[in-house]
């Protein structure tokens, strides 16, 4: 690729679509796992016939995208096994949450993720706390409380379940940008999930759980396939922006699972979120959209300054 199609590609909307794609299909794997957990399914045995398909079709992107010794060579077991972990813990909250929450509701709470992520980042990998950090995490705190005390008449203590569910999301995304020389993305997703599954068929067979039925079973089958195209759509995303310089602002694009949940939610389940739950989850956009678009205004002004420092003088 020369420098004019890398400028097109990166600069261009092809990695925002990409983002934006990936995003769509992850809320909807999400709605796939709500179908699953209305139907009265065990989460270990959710993921126990779920999460094959996904392992496959990990090792059929790998192929795609460097081949699989690159990607799924064993390295750091110790590593591996706490991304596996903080991936149990992510899941099963998840499924949980689905089953007592409201859809729309619960992928409100789930923006949080990548906020707190880069608050995390903050103490995890001694990144600088600005004043604009701080102000971030108190409009989300506010909003937390907005979406979930049931006094507004707008959530359920429920959703803390939720709120679980993005706190380990987030702590998966930094402990993987802690250790990004142990292993590459897919491979993480990878022992991830073979390690969810593994763990859940143990659960399955030790309780003796029920298998699901039909319309269960492929329900978690399109749960897992549309789980594995939203990691490939947002790791062609997140490649095109980093050739283009946009790997910060493109992450931007996750937003659109918010409008995407809510008419899933009002069209299939008849959900329609009070004025101060659509409050709480309007501020966290706009707060979570303000970290990544005031980072990329920093290093803007960081190569502005720099290019104008080389001019020559006259």
């Amino acid at each position: 690729m020369n420098n004019n199609e890398v400028s097109k590609s990166g600069f261009g909307w092809q990695p925002y679509l990409w983002m934006a794609c990936g995003a769509v299909w992850l809320t909807l794997a999400d709605f796939c796992m709500k179908q699953v957990a209305m139907q009265g399914v065990h989460p270990a045995t959710g993921f126990a016939m779920a999460t094959p398909l996904s392992v496959i079709l990990i090792v059929v992107l790998a192929q795609a995208n460097g081949g699989v010794r690159r990607h799924l060579m064993p390295k750091h077991p110790q590593v591996l096994l706490l991304r596996g972990a903080f991936m149990i813990g992510m899941s099963f909250l998840n499924f949980i949450g689905l089953m007592y929450n409201p859809y729309s509701q619960q992928v409100m709470i789930l923006q949080l993720g990548p906020i707190i992520a880069a608050l995390l980042a903050v103490l995890l990998l001694k990144e600088g706390f600005s004043k604009h950090q701080l102000l971030v995490a108190v409009i989300c705190l506010v909003s937390v409380w907005f979406i979930i005390d049931p006094r507004f008449g707008s959530g359920t203590v429920y959703l803390l379940i939720a709120l679980g569910a993005a706190f380990f999301n987030a702590a998966a995304n930094v402990f993987i940008a802690y250790h990004r020389d142990k292993h590459t993305p897919i491979g993480f997703t990878f022992y991830g999930m073979l390690i969810t599954v593994t763990l859940s068929g143990i659960i399955h067979l030790g309780l003796d759980l029920p298998l699901p039925g039909w319309s269960a079973f492929w329900w978690l089958q399109a749960m897992g396939g549309l789980a594995v195209l939203g990691l490939a759509s947002v790791s062609r995303g997140l490649q095109l922006a980093a050739d283009g310089g946009r790997a910060g602002s493109v992450g931007l694009m996750f937003y659109v699972q918010m409008p995407v949940a809510l008419a899933i939610g009002y069209w299939v389940y008849g959900e329609q979120s009070s004025t101060i739950g659509l409050l709480g989850a309007c501020m966290i956009v706009l707060a979570g959209m303000s970290l990544p678009l005031r980072a990329a205004l920093s290093l803007s002004n960081q190569v502005a300054a720099i290019e104008e420092r080389n001019q020559p003088r006259p």
